[in-house]
């Protein structure tokens, strides 16, 4: 029963911590820059005020959580969020490289394909390349975009290029 809850315990701070590591970084980001402290507790405010109710209430169950906790607890999830942040922020960076290296023709194919799905086309479309590998991914990738000689066809709205 102790490992369900703090496995539990675990999942919800980490949860926590990465809905509002953007929103902490951006706070310290503000008081680092010369802001007024006031700023910063207006921006926070203001993100609490964004919540619906059961976010509030998991975020107040979070906090009563952390405050029970052993000095090394908090330690050990601080550093376990830091590491997923890093992680992320190294997934994001390595995107956007690939995406840079990407052939600009194949960029705008891939931009135009996404104008012309519907918001579900695209939600499915992420969940499907969320569950690959990064290899699998760029094959998917490059079968979307077609082996066309450079420079011809255009996508359509189903990823097929037409002359």
């Amino acid at each position: 029963m102790k490992n369900q809850s703090k496995t539990r315990l675990t999942s919800l701070l980490l949860g926590c911590a990465l809905l509002f590591s953007s929103s902490l970084l951006a706070e310290n980001g503000a008081t680092q820059n010369g802001d007024s402290e006031e700023l910063a507790e207006i921006a926070m405010a203001g993100r609490l005020a964004a919540m619906d109710d059961a976010q509030l209430d998991r975020l107040e169950a979070a906090i009563a959580q952390v405050r029970a906790m052993e000095p090394e607890e908090r330690a050990a999830i601080a550093a376990k969020a830091r590491e997923m942040a890093r992680n992320r922020n190294a997934r994001v960076r390595e995107n956007r490289q690939q995406w840079q290296q990407t052939p600009v023709r194949d960029r705008q194919a891939t931009a135009e394909r996404l104008r012309n799905m519907t918001p579900e086309e695209r939600q499915a479309m992420r969940e499907e390349l969320r569950n690959l590998s990064p290899e699998e991914r760029r094959e998917r990738m490059r079968e979307r975009a077609g082996n066309r000689p450079e420079g011809t066809g255009q996508a359509t709205r189903r990823g097929r290029v037409t002359e």
